[in-house]
């Protein structure tokens, strides 16, 4: 039973089981989850340790280096960075993409237990797998102009938040900005030597007080009584009267030596928005959460929870949904404008309106069977595999087009019925199978690349596959079987249209010009070298990239205030950029974090950054919003470090572990020697054009303060560094000493001296300690005070020492800025002995998902020639076509260059595209050539007269995907530029493919068999 055969035996359940299956597929698509980008594990864990307040060199060897000594031998790790600053330490790890990450992240957890004994013993340690749910998808700030910060922080942390965590799909819900309630007992220190009161003495005595404690059940009669012991500082209105120490006999109260009072716990992190302070939520999602559900679920509580209390007010200072939304809405609506071109396409070349609603049936039923099979591998609505729909518009309709366009061919020489679905599903049959899996196995090899490249680009790759397949499917079953449905019960003669005069004059003028180029094979070699030469010309001078950059609405402002500066100083110059931010129109919300950034991140108090929020519709590109800001930042705070990212783009560098686009990385065991050499760097690198934002690396975290204890003077009071070390840590910071029981909540208790002891360095100079035994002892009587050096963060990488000198770029590419950074650093930059240099940042990344294309590329080609050695079974077609094929390329890489794209990841994977779609068109060519030519040795007619047949099937299915990827050339919409370079290479390589398809192919083909007959099939007779 042949193919024809059997469709028009069971049309009717072909035709109903596809149905079903398009309703499925809409219940699907309806149902899938919605996100921005595809769900990536990417494979790095951050570890982050912190240890009070140790000193920088202290924390680098008691904290540091003992983790890295044991992390670094965790199966899988390949990269191991660190950063540490006084009493913290973030350690990251990236590992192989082959890893299991789950299992990665127990093994990480692991080796922090095992080292766990060395480590100080406050060391507080967490490890978190980053992925693209590690990042909130929506920020909302919480302010008000009547409650204090403590009353917004308890009603966020105990009313807002649980609310939040309900939410389907939320995976955390983190919070900068709230203070936790305490209550402060503030010791008088003049009264504390009045008494000679030992600070550890009051300590133990309200420690011993504060206490709630059963004292076991007794049985009284017929009941079971449980005793409960209350101490007096369990309360805050009997806590003063606690006995602490006697002084001649009489009791000293601890209300004699101290006063309680509510206070909020200094955690040195401040957050605001728009202005106000504010406590900041952010909400992230789980792997299969919904972004868009999310968001709403959001806004539907805290609309619910501002209605209840009204003194508090919510406001949206971040929402992912707004680009879900806008980029899903471009995205659908270049599907749409692509549909009806396409469609317009074949209505002009066939005039038939029944069987151009027979080939655009054909998309939408195989983007909703697609979303199925989408579903089930557990994929979501995203910018890539959207993207990868709508770059795949007119590749699904080159099937149908084919089989609609040859069923037309035979009406027109007066076939009707079951014959013409016979005969011409007979003829097209084996050529569809082939031209369809060409670019499905062009699209393997990305299932193999690793990094950021393969992690967004594999399910573009899967999308399309999955709809390539489903629609050779339907083209070989559902496309017939409607066609022949839809047929007029009488044969009618098929109308002319414009497509067809056209279509006549082209074929005469093709037949003159393909019999003239295979009689002149030189002069077709030339102009081929011709193009090689343009793709080079055009290859050394086009922009490259790493991946492309849209405009996302939002943007994160990183900031750092000189080493040093207090809390309240860096909140006092941050005023300055809230004005500039509320003054510039676009913007229409956004919030502060200081001491705290987005993200998982080792914090120093001087540093934080702001999210900021552009207005949805028209308005400036977000680099010159960018660009003005950073203007204005400069003029009115020259001393204010600031750099400018992209949320998103932030997302991935982070993720990937290479943030910066420019990063000069000088490795060196001396610090000394080191930081010279990288501030020489800095200044070379900030003379090149494009360069923004620069750094040179070096991060001081601020000045010390020694108290350097003479152990001969403190023992003869009977006191040691230890307890000296106590006394000031208690005095400065606070011990909490208990707990206060109000309803559900237990509020801490922390004893500490009053703030102008904690605020004012002199208050500590003229501290006086009471030594055991009642003595009075001066601070400055047992240690030597006076200033410390400066602190400076200290880099490693993989357990070497280094220094990373960064920089971003505007208006210019990454491979241009980055070869003058390195040819200006080779030529002026002195590194002294011992000092390597590396380049890492984006452009290493860059660099290596260049190799991996490039590798793929060639796997690609080689399973391109696997599939025509099956379908032709002669090397000579298959070169024929490949080779036809990667000359296409010249018209991807003058298409880049023409419009000023960069050579990016998604243009090459368009490239790489290229090779498949070209090659189509090749294989229905010579599989009719291989037909006509069964019998003669005549191969120059066969290929004339399959050339003169397929001409309108071939330029109706390249018009059909010049159609179908136009609109996602031009960028339109939020989310466009994300896919642009891929379209746009595309269609370079297409506007060539019909010039290599109809003539090069053939020539090629001629040129390899030198005239030799080729065995094929009888091939079906045709009028013209």
């Amino acid at each position: 039973m042949t193919l024809g055969q059997f469709i028009a035996r069971h049309r009717t359940a072909i035709l109903g089981l596809s149905t079903m299956l398009v309703a499925a597929g809409g219940w699907a698509a309806a149902t899938m989850p919605l996100a921005i980008f595809p769900e990536v594990a990417f494979h790095r864990i951050t570890v982050i340790a912190r240890s009070g307040n140790l000193p920088v060199e202290q924390t680098l060897t008691a904290v540091t280096q003992p983790l890295e000594n044991v992390l670094a031998g965790v199966l899988g790790v390949e990269i191991i960075r660190s950063q540490t600053t006084r009493g913290g330490t973030q350690i990251d790890l990236t590992f192989g993409w082959k890893s299991d990450m789950l299992r990665s992240l127990q093994l990480i957890q692991a080796g922090m237990e095992e080292v766990r004994p060395s480590l100080p013993l406050d060391a507080r340690m967490e490890a978190r797998l980053l992925d693209t749910s590690a990042f909130p998808i929506v920020g909302v700030a919480v302010t008000s102009g009547q409650r204090m910060i403590a009353e917004l922080s308890d009603f966020v942390i105990y009313e807002a938040v649980p609310q939040l965590r309900t939410i389907p799909g939320v995976y955390r819900v983190e919070l900068n900005g709230a203070k936790i309630r305490e209550y402060a007992l503030t010791v008088d220190p003049e009264r504390l030597v009045a008494h000679r009161l030992e600070l550890g003495t009051v300590e133990r005595a309200v420690h011993d007080a504060n206490v709630i404690i059963a004292g076991g059940q007794i049985r009284d009669g017929y009941h079971l009584v449980l005793t409960v012991v209350h101490g007096r500082g369990a309360r805050t209105d009997t806590l003063t009267d606690i006995v602490v120490a006697e002084d001649h006999g009489a009791p000293v109260r601890l209300g004699d030596v101290a006063q309680i009072e509510a206070a909020v716990r200094e955690d040195f992190t401040r957050a605001a928005a728009n202005g106000e302070p504010a406590a900041l939520i952010g909400i992230s999602r789980q792997p299969t959460g919904n972004a868009v559900v999310i968001s709403d679920g959001v806004r539907d509580r805290i609309g619910s929870l501002a209605r209840v209390h009204p003194d508090y007010t919510f406001s949206v200072f971040y929402d992912e949904a707004d680009l879900v939304h806008d980029s899903i809405g471009s995205v659908r609506d270049s599907i749409a404008i692509g549909l009806v071109l396409a469609v317009v396409t074949i209505f002009f070349f066939i005039a038939d309106v029944r069987a151009t609603l027979v080939a655009a049936t054909v998309i939408p039923a195989t983007v909703l069977i697609s979303c199925i099979v989408l579903r089930t591998l557990g994929m979501t609505f995203n910018l890539m595999t959207l993207g990868g729909i709508a770059a795949g518009i007119g590749l699904v309709l080159d099937d149908a087009i084919v089989v609609v366009e040859n069923f037309h061919r035979h009406h027109a020489l007066g076939q009707a019925g079951e014959n013409v679905l016979k005969v011409s599903m007979g003829e097209i049959a084996h050529a569809l199978l082939g031209s369809t899996l060409t670019p499905v196995v062009v699209l393997l090899p990305l299932g193999f690349l690793g990094g950021v490249a393969g992690a967004f680009f594999r399910p573009l790759a899967v999308t399309m596959s999955v709809a390539l397949l489903v629609s050779l499917a339907l083209a070989l079953t559902f496309t017939p079987a409607l066609a022949t449905a839809l047929e007029r019960a009488r044969v009618r003669p098929v109308r002319r249209g414009p497509g067809d005069r056209l279509t006549r004059w082209l074929v005469r003028s093709y037949a003159r010009s393909l019999g003239w180029t295979l009689a002149h094979a030189w002069v077709a070699v030339l102009v081929g070298a011709g193009f090689v030469a343009l793709a080079w010309v055009a290859y050394r001078h086009v922009e490259t990239g790493f991946v492309p950059v849209m405009d996302e609405g939002a943007f994160v402002l990183d900031y750092w205030a000189p080493p040093g500066t207090s809390l309240e100083e860096t909140v006092h110059m941050l005023e300055t950029v809230d004005g500039i931010l509320a003054y510039t129109p676009e913007v229409t919300a956004f919030s502060r974090r200081t001491g705290a950034e987005l993200g998982f991140f080792l914090t120093e108090t001087n540093r934080g950054d702001y999210s900021v929020r552009l207005r949805r519709g028209r308005r400036r590109p977000i680099g010159a919003i960018m660009a003005g800001v950073r203007e204005e930042i400069h003029a009115r705070l020259p001393g204010l470090r600031v750099e400018f990212v992209q949320i998103l783009q932030d997302m991935i560098g982070d993720l990937s572990g290479n943030p910066n686009p420019v990063e000069v990385k000088l490795f060196g065991p001396d610090e000394t020697v080191l930081e010279p050499a990288a501030r020489a760097a800095n200044r070379l690198v900030e003379r090149i054009d494009g360069v923004v934002d620069n750094f040179d690396g070096i991060t001081e975290v601020g000045p010390t303060y020694r108290v350097e204890v003479d152990e001969q003077r403190a023992k003869m009071v009977g006191l040691s560094a230890v307890a000296v070390q106590a006394w000031l840590e208690t005095a400065i910071t606070g011990s909490v000493v208990g707990q206060v029981l109000e309803g559900d909540r237990a509020i801490p208790l922390r004893l500490r001296y009053p703030e102008p002891v904690r605020t004012d360095m002199r208050a500590i100079q003229d501290l006086t300690l009471v030594a055991p035994g009642a003595q009075l002892a001066p601070l400055a009587a047992l240690a030597r005070l006076g200033p410390g050096p400066v602190a400076v963060q200290r880099a490693r990488e993989n357990l070497r020492q280094l220094v990373r000198v960064t920089a971003r770029l505007e208006g210019r590419d990454l491979g241009s800025a980055t070869r003058d950074v390195r040819a200006a650093l080779a030529r002026e930059l002195v590194l002294p002995a011992g000092v390597r240099l590396e380049y890492g940042g984006l452009y290493a990344s860059q660099q290596r998902a260049f190799a991996e294309l490039v590798g793929v590329f060639f796997a690609a080609v080689a399973c391109v020639v696997a599939v025509l050695l099956i379908e032709f079974g002669s090397v000579a077609a298959t070169l024929a076509i490949v080779i036809g094929s990667s000359l296409a390329l010249s018209g991807s890489l003058a298409a880049l260059w023409a419009t000023g794209t960069a050579l990016n990841v998604s243009s090459m994977v368009g490239m790489i595209m290229v090779v498949g779609i070209v090659a189509k068109n090749g294989i229905l060519l010579l599989d009719f050539a291989a037909r006509g030519a069964t019998g003669t040795d005549d191969i120059n007619a066969a290929l004339v007269r399959a050339g003169s047949v397929r001409l309108r099937p071939i330029l109706m299915t390249s018009l059909a995907a010049v159609a179908g990827l136009a609109p996602l050339a031009l960028g339109i919409g939020a989310g466009g530029q994300m896919q642009q370079p891929l379209a746009i290479a595309i269609l370079g390589g297409v506007s060539l493919a019909m010039l290599f398809s109809l003539l090069g192919v053939p020539l090629l083909y001629l040129l390899l068999t030198r005239g030799r007959a080729v065995r094929g099939e009888q091939p079906p007779t045709d009028s013209g």
